[in-house]
């Protein structure tokens, strides 16, 4: 496996990044009546990271009659992906590199390149924003790989802000 997965000081980074993403979401309030917006986390089993359940941030109104939910945007997963966001993101194009070839179905590497491609693809909202935020001269693919130089990447301080990146809502 991966060794960030196994490094407890950047999950820690990653969780703490996560709970200020939820405390911003909590003090805006519902979007759609207003109401205050009570803690509603749930256990999640993530893919990839590590053996214990890790806690998703959410939250739901208050106000009788909405209680509708809201879950705040996060590092650590990408949507309803069962994996990590980090791996979502690399195992396109990497997944013999971080020895994950055999555990991942070649389906869902399947699925994750559609999804990448979609995202990514030359009109889509998160692309012209991107564009508008990385210098000029970076060659944006419809692979995830090519978006992550910008950030220094392999290197382990880099991830933080790749994964704040690629998670980032339009």
């Amino acid at each position: 496996m991966y060794p960030l997965c196994a490094d407890a000081t950047f999950i820690q980074s990653l969780r703490q990044f996560d709970r200020e993403l939820f405390l911003t979401t909590q003090t805006q309030g519902c979007p759609h009546c207003g109401g205050p917006l009570d803690t509603a986390n749930y256990s999640r089993k993530t893919r990839g990271m590590s053996q214990e359940n890790e806690l998703r941030y959410s939250l739901c109104c208050r106000r009788e009659g909405c209680r509708r939910r809201r879950t705040p945007r996060s590092v650590r997963f990408l949507g309803r992906k069962v994996y990590g966001a980090w791996i979502v993101i690399l195992a396109v194009d990497f997944c013999h590199e971080l020895g994950m070839k055999g555990k991942i179905a070649r389906q869902t590497i399947a699925r994750w390149k559609i999804f990448w491609k979609q995202r990514l693809s030359t009109s889509s909202p998160f692309r012209l924003w991107a564009q508008g935020v990385l210098r000029p001269g970076v060659v944006l693919t419809e692979h995830p790989a090519s978006w992550i130089v910008p950030f220094g990447f392999p290197a382990r301080d880099s991830w933080l802000a790749i994964l704040k990146f690629f998670t980032h809502e339009i």
